[in-house]
């Protein structure tokens, strides 16, 4: 992969409002200052860069500036910057506007 067909979820804004859930994890989430490369499968060829915030034994927590949908699937393919692959299918369990001025999501990625 050279990088040239890859998105920084960072330049993207954001149009529509999140959605908002119960918090249904089972394990303890660390702080991890780290970005996962991920790719969804409508557009595998595409991958996306986000940060995360947090991660745990059944997924990751993601800041990003366009909310996702619940539901949508893709495979984590690796932190950065370290280059740690991961390729693990992740779904979306989550999103949630963060209220802060920056306009940003959370989103909850779950293993599966």
């Amino acid at each position: 992969m050279d990088g040239s067909a890859m998105l920084h979820d960072s330049i993207m804004t954001s149009r529509t409002a999140g959605t908002m859930t119960d918090d249904r994890r089972t394990g303890d989430r660390l702080p991890y200052p780290a970005e996962l490369l991920l790719a969804w499968m409508h557009d595998l060829r595409t991958p996306v860069r986000y940060r995360v915030v947090d991660a745990g034994d059944g997924g990751f927590r993601i800041r990003t500036r366009t909310p996702l949908i619940e539901g949508m699937t893709g495979v984590a393919l690796k932190l950065l910057p370290e280059g740690q692959s991961i390729d693990q299918s992740v779904m979306v369990a989550w999103t949630r506007a963060t209220g802060e001025p920056d306009g940003e999501y959370e989103v909850g990625l779950r293993y599966f």
